[in-house]
């Protein structure tokens, strides 16, 4: 697995000051996680490039947050019940086990 370009080209220190501040996210569930990282201190990096293996062959994930601390990414599956969404969502979560890299799924019951 590699990052790209670096890791500090897009770390986050600076999470939303409240709940009402929208920041860069692509939804209010990933808005509502890193709001929930930064009350608690967790550094993250949002929207970090991947490089990953499928089939012996190289993938480009964009993982939403990942907390280097704990070397865990957090996927927000925020549109559960849509039948192709679920599928990619399998796909990915796949993607992940056989990378070995640790993931912690939040789904919109979550938070």
């Amino acid at each position: 697995m590699e990052l790209l370009p670096t890791i500090e080209a897009r770390l986050r220190t600076d999470a939303p000051k409240s709940r009402s501040d929208p920041g860069p996210y692509r939804s209010e569930g990933e808005r509502h996680i890193a709001v929930t990282l930064g009350e608690y201190a967790i550094p993250f990096v949002y929207d970090q490039t991947i490089r990953v293996q499928v089939d012996g062959r190289t993938r480009i994930l964009r993982p939403d947050f990942y907390l280097f601390e704990f070397d865990l990414y957090i996927e927000y599956f925020g549109r559960v019940g849509n039948p192709d969404y679920d599928i990619r969502t399998a796909e990915k979560k796949a993607v992940y086990a056989a990378n070995q890299l640790n993931l912690l799924p939040v789904y919109p019951w979550d938070l």
